[in-house]
């Protein structure tokens, strides 16, 4: 069965085979289908089934551990993290969730699948500004331009369930946006809880708006960005040592969610090395 006519299948059994209920709910959230647990599950077991069958049929009479073995083994591992990284950015939410945790095992997996699915880390499927306008005067109740003097159209970072735009208040203020994909309640069934972060400007914030104070910094695992800043790559490996020991063993509440696009270092005005931790929404 080829993919378009899977998709078209299960759309039609989603539609048509789920009853009334269903194509209510389909209705109430403008007729999309991957709302629909069975068609994101449908896309996730297609994904799986397809990237089985390409090692299965392309590794099948080579030689093991040959020189072809391996040059057609990395070229397999490469078309299936591709596949995985479709499959994370059609679903979205939690998929993307996992997809960033695939791209931080470089310890445990191949190379092709880490630096296909690392680019999840800050580079999500963007929603169009235009759409996240829509939120921003839903959610705030007033016209974007009564607010901000300008936001800048390119996001700083899309993740899994926001991104995140630099914009200038009508005082002059430089502030982050983070602003709720449109469609991340129509893919959740749990509402998404955020703990609070410093400064956060509550009168230009909602449900779906989160407009904060501004962090500076370069991700923590661009050594070109500390080697310009002068910041030391051993005093920020002992001081993320240092964080995370006070938070397992002292505080005994740890955030889980330390991917590279989630730390951030920098130089502070007084010369000292600063290590920012953003996206406060999972912890243990």
């Amino acid at each position: 069965m080829s993919r378009h006519l899977l998709k078209k299948t299960l759309k039609y059994l989603t539609v048509g085979g789920l009853g009334t209920g269903s194509g209510y709910f389909l209705y109430k959230n403008d007729w999309e289908v991957s709302t629909i647990g069975v068609v994101r599950f449908g896309r996730a077991a297609f994904t799986a089934l397809w990237i089985v069958a390409d090692y299965k049929i392309h590794l099948r009479g080579i030689e093991y551990e040959s020189p072809e073995y391996e040059k057609v083994k990395s070229e397999i591992h490469s078309r299936s993290a591709l596949r995985l990284r479709e499959l994370c950015c059609s679903n979205g939410g939690g998929y993307i969730k996992v997809g960033q945790h695939v791209g931080s095992l470089e310890y445990l997996l191949p190379m092709e699948y880490v630096e296909t699915m690392k680019v999840l880390h800050n580079q999500a499927p963007q929603t169009p500004i235009t759409e996240l306008f829509k939120v921003l005067e839903e959610d705030l109740g007033q016209k974007v331009q009564d607010m901000f003097v300008h936001i800048d159209p390119e996001p700083l970072g899309a993740a899994s369930l926001a991104q995140v735009h630099k914009a200038t208040l009508k005082d002059g203020t430089v502030v982050a946006v983070k602003i709720q994909h449109p469609k991340v309640k129509k893919h959740s069934f749990v509402d998404i809880k955020t703990m609070e972060i410093p400064n956060i400007y509550w009168d230009l914030s909602s449900e779906r708006v989160l407009t904060m104070e501004f962090c500076e910094g370069g991700k923590v695992d661009n050594r070109e960005y500390m080697k310009q800043h002068k910041i030391s790559v051993d005093e920020v490996s002992r001081d993320l040592g240092k964080l995370y020991s006070e938070m397992i063993f002292v505080h005994g509440y740890v955030h889980c969610d330390p991917h590279p696009g989630n730390v951030l270092v920098n130089k502070t005005a007084e010369g000292n090395t600063e290590i920012v931790l953003l996206d406060h929404g999972l912890y243990q």
